[in-house]
């Protein structure tokens, strides 16, 4: 009961650099870091019935957007729907949305959408010292 009592108390270490100092894992990551210039990733998933649909896909571009525009400094579009069919414009149909699938690799398309179009990714790079400020 005491344990539980003090819970709300104790402080809280969110600093994970502080926890892998001299570890071989963050001087690794320091490393990817430095030449990909992220070395985490923030997720944004979309699951509904067709996140392929038009209106599912002018909502991930204006979420993107305005991740982007709020926290481009320390977040970093990395792959998601809309990155990947860019070249169909602004406004795309949904048998141009379906065309434009069909002419990207599986590799491309299984690495933000489920096969079942129920599921979508918007990934974001970051790097180790934003973190704490995306809490």
């Amino acid at each position: 009961l005491a344990g539980w009592m003090a819970l709300p108390r104790i402080e809280l270490e969110s600093n994970f650099q502080s926890f892998a100092t001299g570890l071989d894992a963050l001087t690794d990551a320091q490393h990817v870091e430095s030449v990909i210039g992220s070395s985490g990733e923030v997720a944004v998933v979309l699951n509904g019935p067709d996140v392929l649909s038009p209106e599912a896909m002018k909502w991930t571009s204006e979420a993107q957007e305005s991740i982007v525009s709020r926290h481009g400094d320390q977040m970093r579009p990395v792959v998601s729907p809309p990155t990947l069919l860019q070249f169909l414009g602004a406004s795309p149909t949904a048998s141009q949305i379906a065309a434009g699938v069909r002419l990207l690799p599986p590799y491309l398309t299984g690495a933000v959408l489920r096969n079942d179009r129920t599921s979508a990714l918007l990934s974001f790079g970051v790097r180790m010292e934003d973190l704490s400020e995306l809490q």
